[in-house]
């Protein structure tokens, strides 16, 4: 259908013209004919404009919603005394961010639009009110009260039900929450202190600024030594097995080919067309979940890192895997 409309233009527009009392003379029929073969591609590819540009304004608005989300707070891990027996130690309390600004354009353009009923406005109204209550700090804080520490050469396991804060928990080490200082909260009246949004955004920028961090008192995070982050979704580059395990680092074949066989590889090795030089689709496409969450150990562990965080790194795998997995690696 796409390719056959352009086709009925001629036949539209000469209708149009003799339906108005206009003869029909072979000079106009030839330039019109001429014209319409002009158009012709460029209206065949009309649709596909539209499509692209309709792609274009969803990724905008998905590349807008994350850039206008809240800075990773800069300098919040503090180097401990290498001599200690402390390897991590996490005080404070943190949170997944502020509430998202709310779009003004487009909150006034849907009020434009449901003036017209009174059911509409009173829902309006009734949004708006709502919008303009102020909230509570607590309501902020993901994790409250954390005073957690492992000490060098310990295996620790983090149990509990869904939503309970196991990931944050991980995510707050490796500095993707924020940190609220309770010397900020006690400023800001304590936790069940209602904020208006003036006063959450005042907050949200002096605790985002770098220069908050600047003094080590600050800082609620204090690592002893390199850390490796593997998480319950694997994060798979767009390049080689090969390249995907060593991260940058230079190829050591011994202990290579030690991660491969502790992570259960060999045998995707073998099967996959290039072994580790096959190239790995965009989000690891071409791998299964249990290959890519294999991937992502093998990645920490090549790493050597003091400190290795792990995210159920394994869920995805057969019974069997696992339990090798959990010997040669855990």
């Amino acid at each position: 259908m796409i390719y056959f409309w352009p086709n009925l233009l001629p036949i539209a527009v000469f209708s149009t013209y003799i339906f108005f009392g206009n003869s029909m003379t072979l000079s106009v029929a030839v330039a019109s004919l001429i014209l319409f073969g002009l158009v012709k591609d460029p209206m065949t590819e009309l649709p596909f404009f539209f499509k692209s540009w309709l792609e274009m304004m969803v990724s905008n608005r998905r590349i807008q919603k994350f850039m206008l989300c809240d800075e990773v707070q800069p300098n919040i891990h503090k180097k401990v005394d290498e001599a200690g027996m402390t390897a991590l130690s996490v005080v404070g309390n943190f949170s997944w961010g502020f509430s998202e600004k709310k779009d003004k354009k487009k909150e006034e353009e849907k009020k434009k639009y449901k003036k017209t009923a009174k059911k509409a406005v009173k829902e309006e109204s009734k949004q708006i009110s709502e919008a303009k209550k102020s909230k509570k700090i607590s309501s902020i804080i993901t994790l409250k009260d954390v005073n957690f520490q492992v000490r060098k050469g310990e295996f620790i396991c983090i149990i509990g039900d869904v939503g309970s804060g196991k990931t944050s928990l991980l995510k707050s080490i490796v500095g993707d929450l924020i940190y609220l200082a309770e010397d900020e909260i006690a400023r800001c009246g304590g936790r069940d202190a209602e904020l208006e949004e003036t006063q959450l955004d005042a907050l949200r920028k002096k605790i985002l600024a770098p220069e908050y961090f600047e003094s080590e008192a600050n800082k609620p995070i204090k690592i002893d030594g390199k850390v490796a982050y593997v998480e319950q979704n694997p994060w798979i580059q767009n390049k080689t097995i090969r390249e995907n395990i060593l991260f940058d680092k230079p190829l050591d074949k011994t202990k290579y080919v030690r991660t491969i066989e502790a992570c259960q590889l060999e045998r995707d090795l073998e099967i996959l067309p290039a072994g580790d030089a096959t190239e790995i689709g965009e989000k690891g496409i071409n791998l299964s979940g249990g290959q890519k969450a294999r991937v992502s150990l093998a990645r920490a562990v090549y790493q050597e890192a003091d400190i290795i965080l792990m995210d159920d790194p394994i869920s995805a795998l057969d019974a069997n895997v696992k339990k090798k997995i959990f010997k040669e690696v855990f």
